[in-house]
């Protein structure tokens, strides 16, 4: 899922916060005034977004693509507990089960490089499923730019 079918199928996924008085206001303040109505809103959105980090923990590729959508969008900074307790649950899953065949180039890069931008070490052997026998990367990844994209 692209980071632009994700706020497509945000409202979808995120039911309303019952008690969006339940975040006390940070140091970092959101970009218009803070009266009543502002805050709520703004301490709504922070909910819903913690919400749907809790909803997608289950399934380590869309918890990839939230937390990537979430740097991308400059506001990974308002959850990174939660952010780093999802990769720590993805680091020890890759350490116990090695990656599947059924791994596309996708999924394999955006794990990785979200490990390692975390600090995790995720030796560079995951991507050799990729390479061919001159451990090169196969000709037909070379239309896989999805994948390629993530490498960045």
């Amino acid at each position: 899922m692209t980071p632009m079918a994700l706020l497509h199928v945000l409202p979808n996924i995120i039911k309303p916060a019952q008690n969006p008085l339940a975040l006390s206001p940070q140091s970092t303040a959101p970009n218009y005034p803070l009266n009543a109505p502002n805050l709520v809103k703004y301490q709504q959105k922070r909910l819903e977004m913690s919400h749907l980090l809790e909803q997608v923990q289950e399934d380590s590729l869309k918890g990839l693509v939230v937390i990537d959508s979430m740097q991308r969008f400059g506001m990974d900074h308002y959850f990174e507990d939660q952010i780093t307790q999802t990769l720590t649950k993805q680091y020890k899953h890759s350490q116990t089960l090695l990656y599947s065949s059924d791994d596309d180039l996708y999924s394999v890069s955006l794990r990785f490089r979200l490990l390692r931008q975390q600090g995790f070490h995720l030796p560079a052997d995951v991507f050799n499923s990729f390479k061919g026998e001159n451990m090169k990367f196969k000709n037909a990844l070379s239309e896989d730019i999805k994948g390629l994209m993530v490498m960045e």
